[in-house]
């Protein structure tokens, strides 16, 4: 349970810097354009950050909703082994897509991520 309990403490930290810092203005030109892989990072993230917000919740209700719960852990299990992927190259600040991101945040996280999950890309 520890390792559960920390393991989520690094993807809720990821996730919230990642959603915080990631403002993307108009719509998707393109799914595999720049513009298009930021978007689509920012609302798993924000996905997964519900998910996260799910679960605390139910661990602090008197009566869990085990349903909820697994619900929200298999959409966390199935994307968080992917986060390594969605930082491809030119999906930074070099893409000229306001991203509002610190610099050298994904390849921090892809690192971060790669040696959790002992892998250097998606499931």
């Amino acid at each position: 349970m520890k390792g559960l309990t920390r393991a989520l403490a690094l993807l809720w930290v990821a996730i919230c810097v990642s959603v915080v810092t990631f403002e993307v203005a108009g719509a998707a030109d393109d799914a595999g354009s720049p513009r298009g892989i930021i978007e689509a990072r920012r609302a798993t993230l924000k996905k997964m950050q519900a998910a996260i917000k799910a679960i605390v919740q139910e661990l602090k209700s008197d009566t869990p909703d085990k349903a909820r719960l697994s619900a929200a852990a298999q959409f966390i299990d199935g994307n968080a082994g992917q986060l390594a992927g969605w930082f491809p190259s030119g999906t930074g600040p070099e893409a000229g897509v306001e991203t509002g991101s610190l610099r050298g945040l994904p390849q921090e996280l892809q690192s971060a991520v790669s040696g959790a999950t002992g892998r250097n890309s998606p499931r």
